[in-house]
């Protein structure tokens, strides 16, 4: 666990160094004590400031109670996850019975759709039941580290942000889930520092442009351009924050998932999602700002009408092949489900 902790703390001290530098982190918080500035700079998640005066908000003590009573949910939902895939890392069967594809990297994908045999199909049915349980793994074991930097603030008498948001069960697109949802504290720390310098880029930039031209005679035309150009300069800056987040995770996974990660998987892995959200809003459409509403598309339509779980289970099925091959494999390999097991509680079914 060490190394897994050495890099969260390198890559949340990096981006928040990124953030001062452009002076983007919280307002008033480079004002107070350097104990207090000091908090917030090495906290994950993060403590909440006061808007007002940088100050961090207390805790009440209903609230820290709760925060304790989630970190036990939190403890308990691992516990029995942990345990399961202990006994047997591959509950629901793997490809040919055959135990350990993950450690023979073994490109599953395409030996399951290129097989018309059944048992190929019947493999890759179980292995998405497996891929999923790996996915509740990682909820649970991240939600448990970033709970417990919540609660170590608790103690301390300071109020942290909200984790994660019920991303499982609770999100109707993909944006709604990687941008609302899962591991806040990451999100509100790569817009900080990522997403908001690069798009502060592209409107001076624009704005130069606009200012050498103020005295063109289509002075009108240019100004719908420089529209055009920021509303491009958004869509770049997320590009590049979803290109962060990648390299994010491969400076992660390089430390602490060494023994079994292959470089640029994560990164692979994270514009794939990217991609299938690029999609989702060609699909769906993006929201407008208009007064009037545009007309509800089919498929919008046919979405509304499914429940908020149904719809997020369906989307996280194609998420889940990659899933298993670029991100959760290393985990594996690297002996993660044992270094846990060394800290959290967990049941052993001995037979006699």
């Amino acid at each position: 666990m060490t190394p897994f902790l050495l890099s969260t703390f390198g890559f949340s001290c990096f981006f928040k160094t990124i953030a001062v530098t452009f002076d983007l982190q919280p307002k008033g918080i480079e004002k107070q004590n350097f104990e207090t500035f000091c908090t917030w700079f090495m906290s994950l998640p993060e403590p909440e400031v006061n808007i007002k005066d940088g100050s961090l908000i207390n805790l009440k003590q209903g609230e820290f109670l709760h925060q304790v009573w989630i970190l036990l949910q939190r403890i308990v939902s691992l516990s029995i996850i942990l345990s399961i895939l202990l006994h047997n890392e591959y509950p629901f069967g793997t490809y040919n019975d055959e135990p350990g594809h993950y450690k023979h990297d073994r490109d599953w994908i395409s030996s399951s759709l290129t097989s018309s045999s059944w048992s190929a199909w019947n493999w890759k049915i179980t292995d998405f039941l497996n891929s999923g349980l790996y996915l509740w793994f990682l909820y649970t074991f991240a939600s448990f580290c970033l709970e417990v930097g919540a609660f170590l603030l608790g103690v301390q008498g300071y109020k942290s942000g909200r984790t994660f948001d019920n991303p499982l069960f609770g999100s109707r697109t993909y944006k709604e889930c990687w941008g609302v949802r899962w591991n806040i504290p990451v999100h509100v720390m790569l817009k900080r520092s990522v997403y908001k310098p690069c798009l502060r880029y592209f409107k001076n930039r624009n704005q130069r442009q606009q200012e050498r031209k103020q005295n063109d005679s289509t002075r009108t035309s240019d100004n719908n351009k420089s529209i055009e150009k920021s509303n491009d300069g958004a869509m770049i800056a997320s590009l590049l924050t979803f290109g962060a987040s990648g390299l994010l995770h491969e400076y992660n996974f390089f430390i602490h998932n060494h023994a079994g990660y292959q470089p640029g998987h994560a990164l692979l892995f994270f514009y794939y999602v990217g991609g299938l959200m690029m999609a989702e809003e060609l699909l769906l459409g993006s929201p407008t700002s208009s007064s009037t509403p545009k007309p509800k598309s089919a498929v919008q339509q046919i979405k509304d009408k499914i429940p908020t779980p149904v719809l997020a289970i369906l989307l996280q099925i194609p998420v889940l092949p990659l899933f298993s091959h670029l991100f959760i494999r290393s985990w594996i390999v690297s002996g993660m489900l044992q270094s846990l097991a060394g800290m959290i509680p967990t049941i052993q079914c001995v037979n006699d």
